[in-house]
């Protein structure tokens, strides 16, 4: 889950251009090899789900992230120590998080 591969896209319509880009994923339910356990699956390959809920505080805006960098940091740290997704809490996560998660191949 380290390399993840994005498609690039453009879409236009008379003289608006979007530009994007997109992940293609199957999630899916497998039994673990060799055992009657179902486990969730990315690509057919059973995945441990290490996450952790992410509240999003911060400490210099509660809601507001300080900077682009803090964003894909906090996501960077939460890999380092074992973690491969967040579950965002009581709230939608904000584009651009959501944006290094897709770069970064983050849950």
């Amino acid at each position: 889950m380290d390399d993840p591969y994005l498609y690039e896209a453009e879409v236009k319509l008379n003289d608006d251009v979007v530009k994007t880009y997109f992940g293609m994923r199957k999630i899916s339910v497998v039994n673990l090899p060799g055992t009657e356990f179902p486990y969730v699956a990315i690509n057919d390959k059973p995945v441990y789900l290490q996450l952790t809920l992410d509240q999003s505080y911060n400490p210099e805006g509660f809601y507001t992230f300080p900077s682009d960098a803090f964003m894909r940091r906090e996501i960077e740290l939460a890999k380092s120590i074992g973690l491969n997704g967040i579950r965002p809490h009581i709230k939608s996560e904000i584009p651009r998080k959501l944006y290094w998660a897709d770069k970064l191949e983050y849950l």
